[in-house]
Formats: structure tokens, sequence, C-alpha cells
């Protein structure tokens, strides 16, 4: 008999339990959203805004404060912002205070791209390419002329080794292709860096070597120079300004 009444006991305990859960979870979900909470990833980056995405909530899924918990399906509001095109990854949850919060990580631009065509828009470290925006313009590199989708590749390259050089991030900031030949431009000197034509990246490799060379050895006599070219094998050809001995 004892037996029989610990069964039961634990019967009533798992419906009580089941009871609970049940109850806490409808209660949950015929809750009003009391708050959209949203978490930029990036720093320094602002393509988008909270009051952009809010906007973009309402006008898409018509979600806002006081929409019914039940209503809010957190995988359309991840696919919808990932539609914007600054945007690189979001995330959405819900607290058990009927919060919505949503991690939002945006596109990081590491090049501008400016072709002879007209066309404009940023890469980012893959070299996947996203529009301008109208509400910010990060400082990155700029590169213009004549760029074609192989020419990526090599400004990948480029962008890369100029990456790992503090002194290099502060001082290159423009590559003007012309038919497969590159030049870098500078920010302080007046001088600028022929690459030369570049036909591989084996090749391309070897010239921004030459060019780590160029500010480490000549880098004090900079200013005497209004051209460098690094497209001779084996040399670094420096083209000295008029008056200077």
């Amino acid at each position: 008999m004892l037996r029989y009444y610990r069964l039961i006991l634990k019967i009533l305990l798992i419906l009580f339990i089941f009871m609970g859960f049940r109850f806490a979870y409808n209660s949950h979900y015929d809750s009003l959203l009391k708050d959209i909470r949203i978490n930029f990833k990036n720093i320094d980056i602002y393509f988008v805004s909270e009051t952009m995405v809010k906007k973009k909530l309402i006008s898409d899924l018509g979600i806002l404060k006081g929409e019914k918990i039940n209503n809010v399906n957190l995988h359309k509001i991840e696919r919808v912002l990932k539609s914007i095109p600054w945007v690189d990854d979001a995330q959405a949850y819900l607290d058990l205070n009927s919060n919505l919060f949503i991690d939002l990580l945006q596109k990081e631009a590491v090049v501008r791209i400016k072709t002879k065509t007209g066309e404009s828009y940023y890469v980012d470290k893959k070299m996947n390419k996203f529009e301008l925006s109208e509400h910010f313009t990060p400082r990155v590199i700029i590169a213009y002329g004549d760029i074609k989708d192989r020419d990526l590749f090599y400004i990948k390259d480029i962008y890369d080794f100029i990456a790992k050089y503090d002194f290099l991030s502060k001082q290159i900031v423009g590559i003007d292709i012309r038919d497969n030949y590159y030049i870098l431009s500078v920010r302080h000197g007046g001088y600028n860096i022929e690459l030369g034509m570049i036909n591989n990246r084996d090749e391309l490799s070897n010239r921004l070597d030459k060019l780590n060379i160029f500010y480490k050895n000549i880098i004090s006599d900079k200013e005497f120079y209004t051209n460098v070219n690094l497209g001779y094998k084996d040399r670094i050809i420096c083209t000295k300004k008029k008056n200077i001995r």
C-alpha cells in the first residue's frame, strides 16, 4: 500500500511540474513585448543605427514594443536584418522578461573600389562587395581605375600586407590600377610608389617585400623623391625631386 501511495505522489508531482511549466510557457507567450535592445558587436562602425533596425522590424514584420510575444518570430527577424546591405550577421533571442535582444555584426569595409566606369562599392576582408552608405564613410584605402574582378585578389594581397604594419596602414591611402599596372599613393611625402605590371601573386609578393625594404632603409630620405619604382628585378629605383643632390 505504501508503495502505491508513493507512486501516486510521484505522478502528482510530475503533473504539477508539467502544469507549472505549461503555465509559465503560456504566460510568457501571451505576454507583450516590453523592449527591443540592440547590441552592436563592432567597434567604430556606424553603417547601421538602432533607429534603422527598429524601422526595418516595423516595416517588414510589424514588430514593435507592445507586440504579442507569440507573434515574434526570431528566425524571420534574423533573416530580415541580414538583408540589410551592411549587416554581416544577426542573432535574435527573447528573455523571460519579454525583452527582445538582437546581436548585430556589421560588415567591415577594408577597401573602397572606384572603377573607371563610375561604379563604387566597398569590399570586406574576404573581398565580398557591398554598397556605399549615406550614413557612414569609413577611412579605408581607395582602389581606383581599370579594376576587373581578377584585380580583387591582388588588392586583397596588398591590403593584407599593409595591414600587418602600422606605419604602412597610416601611409598608404590609394591603389591606382591602369591596365594591370599598380601604383600606390601615400598620405605624406608627395611621391608615388610603382609596383609595376603585376602578372601573378608571387610577383606581387616580391614587390611588396621591396616596399617593406624601402620604408625600413630609405625612409629618412623619402621627402627627396617624387617616385619610387619597385617593378625592376632586385632593384628599387628612386627618382629625386628637382634641385635635390
